[in-house]
């Protein structure tokens, strides 16, 4: 869908990974074993037919570009349109708004210069995989000037109650935005992904100056207010990542059939980064039950109901149960983890023993010794 230029913002804090992202955004993070959080909106937007995306970057933006490089693995490297990674103004640190206005109106000539009658815009920290195509195409054909999209609360859901709720009208109007908190079944959670016209954001961005008596701040607040937009529903499993321990529930909720298979649709399968990584290798004694396995490990002692990276080592009488492990960590001989969430790069030394709350998973920091 050439028409609709995609915009992907990353420059936001979320304090409840604030002990998980020092050293990365939230968008750059690990998440099902090879994929980081970012490929889920991006994949979704280039099986919608969407061919110029746009990265919003915040101050630590290097695992990002690391991850995506030229675009390649998402037919983003081209001459025309491809995958473009803009500047953010406002430190991720410091604010919480996904779609800051200053961020947006910093990039204003990248708007004007592409041509494309809507933008796509969507957060970076929720999991999904949606039919984009489809929501767009009734977004041009009934000639809306804004979409919102959201998310009917259930029981179970993984939603950030610092997130928002749309406020709607009997006809489906977004008349405003509420704070989630702790949504009542069938409440409409809002996903972070919106539609609007080119025209209308340019309008808005112009007229837009930082600090005066109302500023909105965040785009999806400026929208909601104009009692304009259209509330969608998408349907399908739905994630927002915003603390250690939704991340450890979505993580593991990929054991479950029904989501794996709504995650990883074969029509919209999640693009991500290729490695050429040799297969895992499977001792002889090893012992692997309800887990996920990425590439590149070395398995010899036992894995229970966890996941893990590339290139992660689970030498031999070692066990991991309930468990995250990023890429190359060590389980020396031994050992025992439950219920943790190894970062990258540790590494965990003969016959120690690292457990965790089920529903407080323990976390440690990237290459340290234990």
């Amino acid at each position: 869908m050439n028409k609709t230029l995609g915009i992907i913002a990353c420059n936001y804090r979320l304090d409840g990974l604030r002990e998980m992202t020092l050293s990365r955004p939230p968008a750059a993070m690990p998440f099902g074993g090879r994929y980081a959080m970012s490929d889920f909106p991006l994949s979704a937007m280039v099986h919608a037919g969407i061919k110029s995306v746009g990265f919003v970057n915040p101050y630590l933006y290097r695992p990002i570009v690391d991850h995506l490089g030229s675009g390649k693995e998402w037919d983003l490297d081209r001459k025309s349109g491809g995958l473009f990674f803009l500047p953010g103004v406002t430190n991720w640190l410091y604010s919480k708004d996904r779609f800051a206005l200053k961020d947006l109106k910093k990039n204003m000539d990248f708007f004007q210069r592409e041509e494309a009658e809507s933008i796509l815009l969507s957060g970076s920290n929720s999991i999904f995989s949606l039919d984009l195509r489809e929501l767009l195409e009734a977004h041009h054909r009934e000639g809306r000037d804004c979409t919102f999209l959201y998310h009917k609360a259930k029981e179970g859901d993984i939603l950030d109650p610092d997130g928002s709720l749309l406020e709607l009208d009997g006809e489906g109007l977004v008349r405003g935005l509420i704070p989630a908190g702790k949504p009542e079944e069938g409440a409409p959670y809002f996903m972070d992904l919106l539609i609007v016209s080119r025209s209308l954001l340019l309008s808005i961005l112009e007229g837009y100056e930082e600090g005066t008596e109302g500023d909105p701040g965040d785009l999806a607040r400026e929208l909601a207010g104009r009692g304009i937009a259209k509330g969608v529903e998408a349907v399908g499993y739905y994630a927002a990542i915003y603390s250690k321990e939704s991340y450890f529930k979505a993580n593991m909720d990929l054991m479950k059939p029904q989501v794996s298979q709504e995650l990883f649709h074969l029509k919209r399968r999640v693009i991500t980064r290729v490695k050429d990584n040799p297969p895992t290798r499977y001792g002889e004694g090893c012992d692997v039950r309800e887990a996920i396995v990425s590439s590149g490990c070395t398995l010899d002692g036992k894995v229970v109901r966890s996941l893990l990276c590339r290139g992660v080592v689970v030498e031999e009488g070692a066990k991991v149960k309930d468990s995250i492990i990023m890429h190359d960590c060590v389980i020396s001989k031994g050992a025992y983890l439950e219920n943790v969430i190894l970062d990258k790069s540790v590494r965990v030394t003969e016959n120690s023993m690292i457990k965790g709350d089920q529903e407080v998973p323990l976390f440690i920091p990237k290459s340290k010794r234990i």
